[in-house]
């Protein structure tokens, strides 16, 4: 069996010390950064998103639903322009998210979640979210914002009352199109 030579420590620290004290002016490659950092799992979302997500699994299952958290933008709506105007639309979505799509079993999203920026913050939100909500008005794709925290289970209700009327239009008989006569 043949074992690949690997750098000894002392030779492996000299070459890392080398690059931290800057005697080496290439810049760091994202391998390299990587193995001089440690690296561990966490928590996906902070602990009021964790309560909205545990509300939202029990809200979604019975409607056959699936909870997506932390969704970009750029992986849920697909942009059709010329040139300046796609190129410039999807720099406006690259790094826009949402908190939580709610998701049909064919991976379709049904309802996107946005948690509501509270205090000092909530009207620099709001201006900056506007782009966000344009977006969906535009897709025709359901976007709720809620507050979480104390307004939970308010917040509840409400995803409650909009898939109850979104499962309700769905199942209502189709009106024929008049517009085709």
């Amino acid at each position: 069996m043949i074992i690949a030579d690997t750098p000894s420590r002392p030779r492996l620290w000299s070459f890392l010390s080398s690059r931290l004290n800057g005697a080496s002016r290439r810049r760091l490659s994202g391998r390299d950064a990587l193995s001089l950092a440690s690296v561990a799992t966490g928590p996906l979302l902070e602990e009021t998103r964790r309560d909205l997500f545990a509300g939202l699994r029990a809200i979604a299952d019975p409607h056959g639903l699936h909870v997506a958290p932390e969704v970009s933008l750029g992986a849920l709506f697909t942009i059709h322009g010329r040139g300046d105007e796609m190129s410039t639309a999807l720099r406006a979505l690259r790094h826009k998210r949402v908190d939580f799509v709610l998701l049909d079993g064919a991976a379709q999203p049904v309802v996107a979640i946005d948690c509501v920026a509270g205090g000092q913050w909530r009207n620099r939100a709001i201006r900056r979210d506007q782009l966000k909500r344009d977006v969906f008005h535009k897709a025709g794709l359901p976007l709720l914002e809620l507050f979480g925290g104390d307004a939970l289970e308010a917040d509840m209700a409400h995803v409650e009352a909009i898939l109850t009327d979104i499962a309700r239009t769905a199942a209502s008989p189709k009106r024929p199109d008049r517009r085709a006569a």
